[in-house]
């Protein structure tokens, strides 16, 4: 339901038998602060526990989608093109975020400055029996840095519907790239 004079807020997950994690993932999205967000799930055929969680949530979740697997990057695609908000954020199926006020942050940084098209953050890669940060990803970089080494992590990133009218989806002919590939057109643009 889009609330007038608050930007629309689609957030993306896709999964493929992912009963182990999506809960969290479910309830990270429909606990934000933030409350017009139109929450999207692409499910690539899901033959253990995964559904039965998602209808547990179903009231939460504005479209629950299914499309057959043809990898991780074309799921995306079909929830990003299904999407109605004016920004879009992508979670998968087996993160969370690091707290309730995440997408009101973001908003936040959209609405101060217009111009802005793109905003993502660090994400940390936790041992989950230890919650110990093993990897970060994500960081303040010169654009020209892309060339070297792919620096957004494309699972904190919210964009405009407009980035994605302008550069295009998520070539899938890069199965384990797409996103580096995606943020150069980016950048670009």
């Amino acid at each position: 339901m889009r609330i007038e004079n608050k930007p629309l807020v689609s957030v993306v997950t896709v999964c493929l038998n992912s009963e182990k994690h999506i809960e969290q993932t479910i309830q990270s999205v429909i606990s934000q602060t933030y409350d017009n967000i139109e929450y999207v799930i692409v499910d690539g055929g899901s033959t253990d526990g995964t559904l039965e969680i998602v209808k547990r949530y179903k009231p939460n979740i504005a479209k629950v989608l299914f499309r057959p697997p043809r990898g991780v990057f074309d799921a995306i695609n079909f929830g990003i093109q299904s999407a109605s908000g004016d920004l879009i954020g992508i979670i998968h199926s087996d993160d969370y975020y690091a707290d309730d006020t995440v997408i009101e942050r973001v908003i936040r940084v959209f609405e101060q400055n217009q111009a802005v098209k793109i905003v993502y953050g660090r994400q940390d890669f936790l041992d989950r029996k230890t919650a110990k940060v093993l990897f970060e990803w994500g960081r303040d970089c010169n654009p020209s840095e892309i060339k070297n080494r792919m620096y957004i992590p494309h699972p904190t990133v919210f964009c405009r519907r407009q980035v994605y009218d302008a550069v295009g989806l998520f070539k899938t002919k890069y199965p384990i790239a797409a996103d580096y590939e995606w943020a150069i057109r980016v950048l670009k643009y």
